[in-house]
């Protein structure tokens, strides 16, 4: 009855506020799908690689002959949901015999010009009570194609995961029984994508919850299809991990592949050690991983024992003792961030492009 209420409610939200209120999402829409379409179908990127070509990959390898299982996917370093969502796009564009790869462009571009032009500009609503306009609408989508948009060519997580917080925030700005359901499935999909954002799980149900104390419905009942539609979503992973590793886990039993050391732990030792990391897929680099080596961070890392760092504790006291190497290495991170080399992950080439950062450098400092 709790759940008929919530599907009654439906109406009243996305879709209606939406598609018969906001006339410029729409407009804006069609526009952007075109552009964005024929964008990257001339991309010139016209294979996967590395990562991008693992996730699309492992959505392949989940179908043997006609026979589909979860069981044919056995990476404990990434979360199965992924892959399982990519299994999705390669049956459909297999089912309309249409090229993988370009399948996913128009796949793609649909689904990302869908959340630049209706969630983005929804939720920026639901938190300020303005409506963007068309143009405003479109010069954000304009920057983001011309910052990131070779990313949209690839089935990687780093826009996915970001597009889940996003959505995972415009639900908490309205929060009722489905959309607890929702937000635990994006809690879930999430942490199984990127296990480095587990972090942002207790922010977000924050923020959920501190947006349910304007309503009348009951914190306990929502939690309990947070965590129940977060279970299920899980479940997959939970098979898997029992299936082949023997691991009674809902997250990835990355012990088992990184050889019982934290993926958490190693990847704080990688941000001390490294300032950047770009992927090469051109002759001007022998190997595809281009690494910065941070000098600083190098003799933190050869400070510890075996050069690996053993629990947090050990971490937060290096900090504590380092107070101002860390704020240098962090530092330089958040430049790196910002100081983007090109508008794709996968780089042809190594040389400044010093048109690309002009522009970088002007957004950031309007």
């Amino acid at each position: 009855m709790l759940l008929m209420k919530s599907f009654k409610m439906i109406n009243q939200t996305f879709l209606k506020d939406i598609l018969f209120k906001r006339k410029n999402y729409i407009l804006s829409f069609v526009f952007t799908w075109i552009v964005y379409t024929v964008f990257l179908i001339n991309s010139g990127y016209n294979i996967f690689y590395n990562d991008a070509w693992a996730y699309w990959d492992y959505g392949t390898k989940m179908f043997i002959g006609n026979h589909f299982s979860l069981l044919n996917y056995g990476d404990a370093s990434r979360g199965v949901l992924f892959p399982f969502l990519n299994s999705i796009l390669v049956l459909v564009s297999r089912y309309l015999n249409i090229d993988g790869l370009l399948f996913f462009k128009i796949f793609s571009a649909f689904i990302t010009s869908f959340i630049f032009c209706f969630l983005f500009p929804e939720t920026i609503y639901r938190l300020t009570e303005k409506a963007a306009s068309i143009g405003n609408i479109m010069l954000f989508n304009a920057i983001t194609l011309f910052f990131w948009g070779d990313y949209f060519n690839y089935p990687l997580s780093d826009f996915f995961t970001l597009f889940l917080i996003v959505f995972c925030f415009y639900l908490s700005l309205r929060p009722n029984i489905l959309n607890s359901i929702l937000f635990g499935i994006c809690i879930a999909l999430i942490i199984n994508t990127r296990p480095i954002y587990i972090i942002s799980a207790l922010p977000l149900l924050g923020f959920y919850f501190i947006h349910l104390q304007k309503t009348s419905i009951s914190y306990f009942k929502n939690f309990i299809f947070i965590f129940i539609s977060f279970f299920i979503t899980s479940l997959p992973q939970l098979i898997i991990n029992v299936k082949i590793w023997n691991n009674y886990t809902l997250l990835q039993p990355t012990d088992s592949y990184y050889k019982g050391e934290s993926l958490y732990l190693k990847q704080l030792r990688w941000g001390i050690e490294f300032e950047k990391y770009e992927t090469s897929v051109g002759k001007c680099y022998p190997i595809p991983e281009v690494k910065y080596k941070s000098n600083i961070g190098s003799e933190i890392i050869r400070s510890f024992k075996n050069d690996s760092i053993k629990n947090y504790i050990e971490y937060t006291k290096t900090v504590s003792q380092n107070p101002g190497v860390f704020a240098i290495i962090y530092f330089k991170h958040i430049f790196n961030a910002l100081d983007l080399p090109n508008r794709t992950p996968y780089l042809k080439s190594m040389k400044y492009n010093w048109g690309f950062h002009a522009v970088n450098y002007a957004v950031l400092f309007i």
